[in-house]
Formats: C-alpha cells, structure tokens, sequence
C-alpha cells in the first residue's frame, strides 16, 4: 500500500523509482529472503534506498511461527539491503527504513517524542533490531532516518480497509475501553513525509509519521461512524479480543500510544491532514472517486 503509492508520489516528482520484490516485476530487482540473495549489481547508481518490506503486524495471533515471519521480514530483509549496499562501488547517499511506534512498547500518560526510550514486548523488540540494522547503513556513508509508522489510515489496505465494511453496516465501534489512543496518519501524508525525509539533508535518525492529533479509540470510532453516516455504538470488547488474538491484541488493538511527530514538526514539515475527520471525509472521497 505505501510502496505502490509512494511509487506513484515519487515518480510524480520525476524520480525513477526501481521496485525490489520477491516476484519478477518489470524494471526491479528480484530478492529471495529465504536464500538472502539479491544481485547487488541492480543497485549500483541508485541514489537511494527505501526499505518499507514487512509482514503484517495484525494478520492474526502471534504464535511462534507468526513471530517469527514478522522479525524476518524486517530484519532479515534489512540486513540483505545493507550487505548488498557494502559491496557497490558506487553506494546509495540516503538509506530510509520504516519501523513502527511499537518501539515505544505501551506508553500511559503523556505524549510520546522520538526522546522516549525503548518500550516493552515483542514489537519493540522487533522495531529495536530492525532499526539497529537500518543504522549500519551509516558505517557505510549513508544518511540513515528511520520512519517510525502509525497506522496508516487508506480505504485501500490496512487497519482502515478492514473497518469499513462493519462500519457502513452500522456494525462499529470503539475497541475495549476505547480510551486508549491511538497515533494515525493518512496515507498522503506517509507519503509526503518519506519524499520530505528523503529530500532534505538534516533528515536522519528517527521520525515519528504520525498525525499531530492524537485521538481516542472511542473518538476515532465516532468520526468514523461520522465519515460513513452510520451509528458507532457497537464495542469490541478487551476480553473477546484478547481471546482471540492474545499479545496481538494487547499491543496494537488494545495499546495505549499517545506519539507525536515532534521530530516532523520541527524539520518544517507541514501535514496536509492534522486532523482525523477532515482526513477521512478525504480518504473516503477518493475511494469514491
């Protein structure tokens, strides 16, 4: 989802973009991460690589196995792009990798800045590793900034995608207790915000990508329900979805993470959507469109 529109943003802008995928795609790069092979030739004379590879955090319970094919597909994949980058004569100037604000683990209280320090449980063990990683591309001359994603909020994939049907059903509503709050940002804006860290030469270390407003499960819930004009009163309760999806659950659905893009705001960016119902009256548009 945020590659393909990113894609399409980029070579707006006029840039040649080369895809790197498991599959054979026309003018990209084909990986095996099972074999950890990858020519490294494709990359000589790219100017920058952007490494947004990574299973599904919310596809179902964390079982072993599941956990597992989340680590790899970050970390693994990381590891293959900076080992291929060491051995080009001609290396990349900016490496950009996302991550998530699961490295902030559950934070209670007040906001959350890219000063807080490392959280608790498996995604921010996951995030850790995988940024540490990303930041061994600096050893090598690149300049390194990591995108520390929210959820990312487009009718077309993800945590949105997933609602709407329920939600046009008049079938929503908030998630447990629905004060947790939740650190979203609207597609565009993910994408305007990798071109800008891209594109500007003070960008490196980390980048919290989310909206500056910081809402509630219930709130979100509500303008949601707003945005598709149905009632948002049916709760998902906390006991049923730790239930059915265990840890899962308690770190992302049921997560308190109050983050703020301190970093972005700071660096000049300016968010097209700061606020969420303005966000998905326009999400919402163009799915209509």
């Amino acid at each position: 989802m945020v590659g393909r529109a990113l894609t399409k943003q980029l070579e707006k802008s006029g840039h040649s973009v080369v895809p790197i995928s498991r599959s054979v795609v026309p003018n990209g790069i084909q990986w095996d991460l099972e074999k950890m092979t990858l020519d490294a030739s494709q990359l000589e004379g790219v100017e920058a690589v952007i490494h947004l590879a990574g299973s599904g955090i919310a596809e179902g319970r964390w079982t072993a196995a599941r956990k597992k094919v989340i680590r790899s597909s970050r970390i693994d994949s990381a590891r293959l792009l900076i080992e291929s980058i060491e051995r080009l004569k001609e290396r990349p100037k900016v490496f950009i990798s996302a991550s998530g604000v699961g490295y902030y683990g559950i934070k209670h209280g007040e906001p959350v800045d890219e000063q807080a320090p490392l959280g608790n449980g498996f995604l921010a063990e996951v995030c850790r590793d995988w940024e540490a990683e990303a930041q061994k591309a600096e050893s090598l001359g690149l300049r390194v900034a990591i995108a520390r994603f929210g959820v990312i909020l487009s009718p077309e994939g993800g945590a949105l995608a997933k609602m709407l049907p329920p939600f046009k059903l008049g079938l929503g509503g908030p998630v447990g207790s629905g004060k947790q709050r939740l650190g979203w940002i609207a597609l565009d804006d993910a994408v305007h915000a990798l071109e800008y860290l891209l594109s500007t030469d003070e960008a490196f270390g980390p980048f919290n990508l989310t909206a500056p407003e910081i809402v509630t499960n219930s709130e979100f819930a509500s303008a949601l329900g707003n945005a598709v004009g149905k009632p948002a009163k049916i709760p998902a309760p906390a006991f049923a979805l730790k239930l059915a999806f265990g840890e899962m659950a308690e770190e992302t659905l049921l997560a308190d993470a109050p983050i703020v893009p301190a970093r972005l705001r700071d660096l000049g960016f300016k968010f097209a959507f700061p606020k969420l119902s303005p966000a998905l009256e326009h999400l919402l548009a163009e799915q209509n469109d």
